[in-house]
Parts: C-alpha cells; sequence; structure tokens
C-alpha cells in the first residue's frame, strides 16, 4: 500500500524492559506490546494499524517473539509519526516522496527489536528504504540470520538436548571471523566463551537449499565455502551467495574425492584442504590429489593413547584446528600434521560450557 500524500518517517520508541548488549538493546520478553500513539493525517488510523500488524508478522513468522497490540496502558514499543524535531534528539526531515509504508515499517521495527543496518545491500536492514513490488515482504537471509543472533530460533530446551546428545556434524571459520558447528538442522555460532547453546540457529534459513544433516563445511582462503552432503557439494561465496551451477556431485567437480565425507578443513599452514572418511585421510590442491593419499587416519594420532575411529567435524579458530570425535575432540599441532598430547578432551563443557553430567 503506498502513501502516496506524504510519509513521515516512522519512529518507534522503546519501553521499559530493555537492557543493551553487544549487539545493541534487545527485548527480554517473548510478547512485546505496542501501541499507534500517532498516525498522521494521510491515512485513516484503522489503516495504519492493518498496515503495521502487517509489518510486525514479518518478524513474528521469524522468530519466537509475539506481538500484541493495546490501545491503553503500558506498552514496550510506541509509533508515532513525526516530521522535524520531536524529543529524541533525531529530528525527522518532514515530507516524503510516497515511501511504502509497509516497508518502512517492517525496517524501523527491525531497529526496534536490536538490529542494526547491514552491508548487505538486499537486505531489510540495508541503510536505506527498499522498493517493493509484492504483496508481501520477506526477510534476507541477512536479516533472519541477525534475528536469531539476538534472540535464538527455539526455548531454552535446545540447551540441554545439545548438551545431553552431543552430535557435531561439520564446523567451519568463515572469512570474516564468524565460526559455526553444525548439528543436525541447526548450527550455533561461537561467542566469547564457547559456542552459543542455548541459541541454535535453523541451517536452511540463512544457506537457502540446504537442509542440513551435512557432512562437512571448509571455508578456504579465498572465503568461499563447501557444503558436503552425501555425494553433492554446494559452493558459497564469502556474502552468503550460491554460486551458479551449484549444487555439484562430488565426483563431477571434485572427482578425486571419495563421495560422503566425514569432515574437512582447510589447513592454514598450506592452504591445502585435508578431507575425513572412515580410517583415511586426503589431501586436496588446486593441483588435485598429491601421491600418497589417502593416508591411515591413525598416523595423526601417534602422540594420544586413544585414536578415534572416524571423525565427525574440524574446525579451525583463532589460528588453532581442532578434530570432532563423537563427544571429544582433539587439537592438532601448530606445525605438524599431528593431535597434540593431553587430548581428547569433552566437547559438552569445553566448547558448549554444559553442566558436567557425570
Amino acid at each position: 500500500m503506498k502513501d502516496d500524500a506524504y510519509f513521515w518517517k516512522i519512529g518507534i520508541k522503546k519501553r521499559r524492559r530493555k537492557r543493551y548488549v553487544v549487539e545493541g538493546s534487545y527485548w527480554g520478553v517473548p510478547q512485546i506490546s505496542y501501541r499507534i500513539k500517532k498516525s498522521g493525517n494521510s491515512l485513516p488510523h484503522r489503516v495504519v494499524r492493518k498496515v503495521i500488524r502487517r509489518a510486525f508478522k514479518v518478524w513474528e513468522d521469524r522468530s519466537p517473539l509475539r506481538f500484541v497490540y493495546k490501545p491503553k496502558g503500558d506498552v514496550n514499543i510506541e509509533i508515532l509519526f513525526a516530521k522535524g524535531a520531536h524529543g529524541d534528539g533525531e529530528p525527522f526531515d518532514g515530507r516524503g516522496d510516497g515511501l511504502d509504508l509497509y516497508a518502512v515499517s517492517v525496517h524501523e521495527i527491525g531497529h526496534a527489536l536490536g538490529l542494526k543496518h547491514s552491508q548487505n545491500p538486499n537486505a531489510i536492514m540495508a541503510p536505506f528504504y527498499q522498493t517493493y513490488t509484492g504483496e508481501t515482504i520477506w526477510l534476507h537471509d541477512d536479516d533472519i540470520l541477525a534475528l536469531k543472533h539476538i534472540y535464538g530460533y527455539s526455548s531454552a530446551s535446545s540447551f540441554y538436548d545439545i548438551c545431553s546428545n552431543m552430535r557435531i556434524d561439520a564446523a567451519t571459520t568463515l572469512n570474516n571471523g564468524s565460526s559455526y558447528v553444525f548439528s543436525g538442522e541447526y548450527f550455533y555460532e561461537y561467542k566469547r566463551r564457547g559456542f552459543d547453546a542455548k541459541n541454535p540457529l535453523r541451517i536452511s534459513d540463512y544457506w537457502k537449499g540446504i537442509e542440513g544433516n551435512l557432512d562437512a563445511v571448509l571455508t578456504d582462503a579465498d572465503g568461499d565455502s563447501y557444503f558436503f552432503k552425501n555425494d553433492i557439494y554446494w559452493l558459497i561465496d564469502s556474502n552468503g551467495r550460491l554460486y551458479n551451477g551449484y549444487p555439484k556431485r562430488i565426483s563431477v567437480g571434485l572427482s578425486d574425492m571419495p563421495k560422503d565425507i566425514d569432515a574437512g578443513f582447510v589447513w592454514k599452514r598450506d592452504d591445502r584442504a585435508y578431507f575425513f572418511k572412515g580410517d583415511k585421510f586426503w589431501q586436496y590442491s588446486t593441483d588435485g590429489m598429491p601421491r600418497g593419499f589417502p593416508r591411515p587416519l591413525a598416523s595423526i594420532f601417534k602422540f594420544v593413547k586413544k585414536v578415534p575411529r572416524k571423525i565427525d567435524a574440524a574446525l579451525t579458530i583463532n589460528h588453532e584446528t581442532f578434530l570432532f570425535a563423537g563427544d571429544e575432540f582433539y587439537k592438532l599441532m601448530e606445525t605438524k600434521l599431528f593431535a597434540a598430547s593431553g587430548f581428547p578432551k569433552k566437547i559438552a563443557t569445553y566448547w558448549f560450557n554444559c553442566p558436567d553430567q557425570r
């Protein structure tokens, strides 16, 4: 719906029940109330209310949050339309040129939920308003990931699910420094003290067409990420976009590779990819697989007492590489492809800060 008479930038004031975190402010309650204090002179109030409700639903459909309209009493969010100085230190610029009330409301509600401007020009939260031709607005993958970072995907019970049933399918560190582990249909982001077990994020919400239950994920020096599942793989660029022609079968794009691999990583020391399957591992470069591979998995673990039967995932983070096997993990030496002594250790307590269940 176009507000063709005027559009004064929507102002959303947060009220009560808020606290501040690194990402900005966010709501600590699952149900958020709102009221439209002043809707301007161009559209009937009932029309504005309907459009605002549709805008809230865009965010509601992708989060555990629920938004409730309250015409009276205290509310969390108060919506008004204003021009010029209006008391909060951020004067509006007056009449617009017919911006879409629905689209602008979706963007401003994102700010009210704690999202900042995105550098992705296609995101709802890009630092300029988008023009939409369709009847329904959908959040971009970038918006969804930001929303999940703040509010998560499901209830806190997922914390105990991952802690009691530790399963790591894959792991990687992207070119921007973000580190993730993948488990089933979800992935977890690395925070300062470990992976955020309380906030699993759905893989398909961020990487379209990839539903989960992955075999391996690795990111190369160019920032491209390879997602492996069964006998196919996806190639994703550093902006999260799928390259044309993918997914491909491993036998077509990576002919020397075994299908149904267990894990993989790019070792920073030589910028070569290493893949694991069963009791063997392969080395792979732009020139293909060198002689002498595959090699026995046991050759990596000559300095530890417990040799895993297989590797489930591999992760390089803070210039250190780790191999995950079952509910335990190993750390590789910095200069040689050997597991360091003193391992394995438990994944749950070290990486997820899970309660000690002994």
